[in-house]
């Protein structure tokens, strides 16, 4: 995963969420909405992780 700033991390986390709405997680499987949740659990790790920078 390449380097990001607060700024994009915060936005793509805004996104993602957005597009896990109900309607958009009846046309996902299992399996994409598992590695949609690991997507965002990482980015807010990263989040977190970097704040004290």
């Amino acid at each position: 995963m390449k380097t990001r700033t607060r700024k994009e991390l915060k936005y793509n986390i805004k996104l993602l969420t957005l597009r896990n709405n109900e309607l958009f997680s009846l046309q996902r499987s299992p399996l994409q909405l598992q590695a949609d949740n690991l997507t965002l659990i990482k980015m807010a790790e990263t989040l977190r992780n970097n704040d004290g920078l």
